[in-house]
């Protein structure tokens, strides 16, 4: 269950001292179980792969061309990209954590971004912008989007005609669409956290989405209560407490973080677990 670095397996184990309860999310059922913790009332493990809540379908200016004779794209898309609008920052600081090796589908970002000479978190936000309006038909939009500006026509036009057609390559997707399929799902499991940190009115520590706090998308409420601070905030507590000559022991096991907790002490807090392995 812990992840391999040792200051993360610290960050977790120190979650069972500092909060009463923990709500752990994980879109992939009976995968993440700690039955005595549960059943002790100190986990709780939440299977929800997205938010009940649909969003408000985005407006879409699209019109069939020879180019791209495709039809304006259905509600449901344009829900979905209402969902990546939101959460944009969000979903690009998750795409930028995963370093790809050689062959892997994300070497061809790290190969764009080298191209047109920026950081691979703004690729990725350039990209993602070009996918949405170009959907939406947003002809302005896109004509101030870097990738657009940059790549000649004839390598341009390509990526734009498959843009959100996942059937277009049979089972296979191109890089570009692998790209948006994980957008998507992180979008969903964003909104997911978010509704189950709204309903129970606790914060959530994350890993992944380290803007949550400090940086909310237009038009998202911030996630509640010092959203992804607790780790890093408790790593600052345990260094203050050694400095003043405190002892503050390493914790070793579930068990050893256990017998460190004070009863009632805090409150609970949603834990945004990244489920099997990320489709990045």
């Amino acid at each position: 269950m812990y992840p391999p670095n040792s200051d993360r397996r610290q960050t977790v184990l120190s979650l069972l001292v500092l909060f009463d309860n923990l709500i752990v999310h994980n879109s992939h059922p009976n995968e993440y179980r700690i039955p005595d913790l549960e059943h002790d009332g100190i986990l709780q493990v939440v299977n929800v792969p997205e938010p009940i809540t649909k969003p408000a379908p985005l407006k879409s200016k699209w019109l069939p061309s020879r180019f791209d004779p495709r039809p304006r794209a259905p509600t449901r898309v344009l829900r979905t990209l209402a969902q990546m609008q939101s959460y944009r920052p969000l979903i690009v600081d998750r795409l930028v954590t995963y370093r790809p090796r050689k062959g892997e589908m994300f070497e061809f970002e790290s190969f764009m971004a080298k191209t047109l000479r920026i950081s691979r978190r703004r690729y990725f936000s350039e990209f993602l912008d070009l996918a949405i309006n170009y959907v939406l038909g947003n002809k302005e939009a896109i004509a101030e989007n870097v990738i657009e500006r940059a790549l000649p026509k004839r390598l341009l036009n390509p990526i734009k005609r498959e843009l959100f057609d996942f059937s277009r390559r049979g089972k296979l997707f191109g890089p570009t669409n692998a790209t948006l399929i994980a957008a998507i799902i992180f979008a969903q499991e964003l909104g997911a956290i978010q509704e189950l940190s709204s309903k129970h009115g606790v914060g959530v520590a994350t890993h992944y989405y380290r803007r949550a706090r400090r940086d909310p998308s237009r038009g998202m409420e911030p996630f509640g209560n010092e959203p992804s601070q607790v780790p890093r905030s408790f790593r600052l507590i345990r260094s203050i407490l050694h400095e003043e000559g405190h002892f503050f022991p390493r914790i070793e096991s579930i068990s050893h973080a256990l017998k460190l907790r004070v009863p009632k002490s805090t409150h609970s807090l949603i834990v945004a677990n990244r489920s099997r392995r990320s489709p990045v």
